[in-house]
């Protein structure tokens, strides 16, 4: 059964609705269908598709016993987003297999060899079946030469007994090749897709372009340019091995890294230039060179066309008499090949070049000429067409569509800038094992939301910032418990302009910079051992806090970095403590005046008879908390023996959780031990505060109070 189930998630899997409702889908075709039957009835509906399961799976049971299997086995299925690609094993999927053919072709052979698979099933031996088939491809052209090529086999009994043979034939001419593969062509009752070595290199290159122009890294490059209000036509995408050498006059050349890929070639770069007179200039003078250039805007306005045949505009009209240039090729290399050509024009949305002739005769004239890696290189429009077309019909395509306009519609991008690189935060795949601890973690979230919004709390929203850092830094300060002479100051750093003839700035500029372009600045200084951090200081925490919370801080075009004094300092000697102390507070460094940044809420246990550090154990595991998220054990044996844990979440959510404590009553040493809420005497609280009326009326009915240090308790 579970084999069944392994096969099955081939051909349907689960896709997730709102509200915790599901449908099916069959992947070869993406078709979406609500109830198992009807999944049934579309996999049942594919002949080829039904064939190879029941190969597959090895099933002896009869039509109706296989078919009540697979009804009990459909809803079981993973979800398609738990699902790794893999690429359908039927008959039409291997239209899309280019590369399953690994055998080398002589260039001048490329239009007269033809790649074919052909399905055998039956009880003879391999050799049997293979004579069979090969009698039947000479039945086409007795004069083509037939060589068996390998099969790798999934299973041993695939080896010993195959059904699939994978063929390379060799016409005469170029001529018949293609009329082969022009004929429609039946082996017992399974169509065969013939497809020359040229035509398969022709689809390989035209997908690798199609999905290229779907590369959401880019995409998500674009997001964040957008975002942060650049002009799109000032930058360029570059893809070369030696793009950094043959580029020399652009402002800035940074590579684009996606941090959740093992794949990064480091030959992918975004490329900016002062202007986009200057960027258009280095298009028309770097494409066809070792670099392959396109303006970004350029980029954002081909995803237009992501989903039409046509994806060249006008130029896209009349294609029997004209040909596409789909590799990066001088303008002048492309006069010489075709000599005849009216017209060679470049599709400026996606870099591609049109080579137009006077009549469809004389394209296809020029078409059988081209030899070698030339004709490698152009392809006929209408076939042009045609291959983007089944590269549509591939199920991967539709789902990357989705993505690319949900990340264009939510603009949620995450992106750090490190030396010369550009990180893109891609997205993590989940495993379909996942832990179960990890659903439960998600259970405690979603109760703890909800508490939130019975009780009328206003959730802090999260604000888009162009790095993580800033996000961090806001959040520790909301929590932070008490108020230090260090509040209202602001570390800064990178004060190195990008462009290099500016030179670099002085304290002087640093400070007018500040005093001029922000608000409730006091005072700017400096420390003696890093020239490139300054400390600002504010007139008020608030005022600091507004800074911090900008999406971004421009100095000469670079990115400013901002840090407060606790981080800052955490890793600094205490010569270097004592002498900032000094040049910000005119006071030297004490142990202990930087806060420490954190969360005041806190869980006090009671009911203990001694001190047992196995009650932070038991509090992680029996609540599904992460070990990160609960402090260290503190004991307060003032009037009994007492334990208080420092929890690193919501108040809202400290109070879910000393709730489900206290309804499993969990024992400890034989006593039952109760959680109450606790802060510390003087701490001023972050949460959401009752209103006074509310208040009052708790007061009245003997409610929950909230008081610090042992005063009073909350309790659930």
């Amino acid at each position: 059964m579970q084999d069944l189930k392994l096969v099955l998630s081939k051909y349907i899997v689960r896709r997730r609705l709102e509200g915790g409702e599901f449908s099916y889908v069959y992947r070869p075709s993406n078709q979406s269908v609500a109830g198992k039957k009807a999944a049934l009835a579309l996999l049942k509906g594919d002949t080829s598709a039904f064939d190879k399961l029941k190969e597959e799976s090895e099933v002896t049971e009869a039509e109706e016993e296989l078919e009540s299997q697979l009804l009990k086995t459909i809803p079981q299925l993973p979800y398609e987003d738990d699902v790794k690609e893999e690429a359908m094993e039927t008959e039409d999927n291997d239209r899309d297999g280019e590369n399953e053919f690994n055998e080398p072709v002589p260039l001048l052979e490329l239009k007269r060899t033809v790649f074919v698979r052909m399905f055998n099933p039956g009880p003879q031996t391999p050799e049997e079946k293979s004579k069979e088939c090969e009698s039947f491809l000479r039945g086409s052209d007795d004069s083509m030469v037939i060589k068996r090529l390998g099969h790798e086999a999934k299973s041993e009994k695939r080896k010993k007994n195959p059904k699939g043979f994978n063929y390379r034939l060799v016409f005469s001419t170029d001529a018949e090749a293609e009329k082969f593969c022009a004929q429609e062509h039946t082996f017992k009752e399974k169509q065969l897709f013939p497809r020359t070595s040229l035509q398969s290199k022709h689809r390989q290159r035209i997908r690798v372009l199609t999905f290229d122009s779907l590369r959401m890294t880019k995409i998500q490059v674009i997001v964040w340019l957008e975002k942060n209000q650049k002009d799109l036509s000032n930058y360029l995408f570059a893809i070369g091995k030696n793009t950094q050498d043959v580029i020399k006059d652009a402002a800035s050349i940074k590579a684009l890294v996606n941090s959740k890929s093992e794949k990064n070639t480091g030959v992918s770069f975004l490329v900016e230039y002062p202007d986009a007179s200057s960027a258009d200039k280095a298009v028309e003078a770097l494409n066809g060179k070792d670099v392959s250039v396109i303006s970004v805007k350029d980029f954002k306005d081909n995803l237009e066309l992501a989903e039409e045949e046509n994806n060249l505009g006008e130029l896209g009209n009349v294609p029997d008499k004209k040909m596409v240039v789909i590799q990066p090729m001088d303008e002048g290399v492309i006069k010489n090949i075709f000599p005849s050509a009216v017209s060679i024009q470049k599709v400026k949305k996606n870099s591609l070049t049109i080579v137009e002739f006077k009549n469809a005769n004389d394209a296809k004239k020029a078409d059988a000429e081209t030899v070698g890696l030339n004709c490698t290189s152009v392809v006929m429009m209408n076939k042009y067409f045609e291959m983007r077309k089944s590269v549509f019909q591939e199920p991967t395509y539709p789902r990357k569509i989705k993505m690319i306009k949900e990340v264009m519609e939510k603009g949620d991008v995450k992106i750090e800038i490190e030396d010369d690189k550009i990180i893109v935060e891609g997205e993590e795949r989940k495993s379909p094992n996942q832990p179960k601890k990890e659903t439960q973690k998600k259970e405690v979230k979603e109760a703890q939301a909800k508490v939130n919004e019975v009780k009328g709390k206003k959730s802090m929203k999260s604000k888009e910032t162009q790095t993580k850092i800033d996000n961090k830094l806001v959040s520790k300060r909301k929590y932070q418990v008490g108020q230090t002479d260090w509040d209202p100051f602001v570390v800064c750093s990178n004060f190195v302009p990008k462009d290099k003839s500016l030179g670099s700035p002085n304290e002087d500029d640093i400070r007018k910079y500040f005093i001029h372009n922000h608000k409730n600045v006091v005072d700017v200084k400096f420390p003696r051992w890093n020239e490139k951090t300054a400390f600002v200081k504010f007139n008020s925490k608030d005022a600091a806090d507004s800074f911090l919370e900008l999406d971004y801080v421009m100095f000469f075009s670079t990115d400013l970095g901002r840090n407060i004094m606790g981080q800052y300092l955490k890793n600094k000697t205490h010569d270097q403590k004592n002498e900032v102390s000094m040049i910000l507070l005119n006071k030297p460094y004490v142990f202990g005046t930087v806060v420490e940044e954190g969360n005041p809420f806190h869980v006090e246990f009671s009911g203990l008879k001694s001190q047992n550090e196995v009650l932070r154990s038991l509090f992680v595991n029996k609540l599904n908390l992460a070990e990160k998220d609960v402090g260290k054990m503190t004991w307060d044996t003032a009037g009994g023996v007492k334990a208080r844990l420092n929890v690193k979440v919501p108040e809202a959510a400290v109070n879910h959780l000393i709730g489900r404590w206290n309804s499993m009553s969990v024992s400890v040493a034989g006593q039952v031990v109760s959680a109450e809420f606790w802060v510390p005497k003087g701490t001023k609280r972050h949460g959401d505060l009752l209103s006074k009326k509310e208040k009052k009326k708790n007061k009245q009915e003997g409610g929950p109070m909230v008081t610090h240090a042992g005063q009073g308790t909350w309790s659930m």
